[in-house]
């Protein structure tokens, strides 16, 4: 006999690293450009998407007060 997968409580999101660089080279062509970080990055991971940005060129993001670090660890 086998047992029926268990169910997850929430959903697993799974985020496109190339996704996220090709949109914040679209934004990074704006030299206005300002990337909203806040609250985690809204939800993907604040580490990983201050990375991808950073390496997309931009230099301004908004972010919460408790994630400063992170952001400025990634050159922001």
């Amino acid at each position: 006999m086998t047992w029926p997968k268990p169910r997850r409580a929430t959903p697993v999101a799974r985020i496109s690293r190339s996704a996220l660089l090709s949109n914040a080279l679209q934004l990074a062509r704006d030299p206005r450009a300002v990337a909203d970080l806040r609250r985690d990055a809204w939800g993907h991971g604040i580490e990983l998407v201050a990375a991808v940005v950073a390496e997309a060129g931009i230099r301004s993001v908004a972010v919460d007060a408790l994630e400063e670090a992170a952001v400025l660890s990634a050159g922001l």
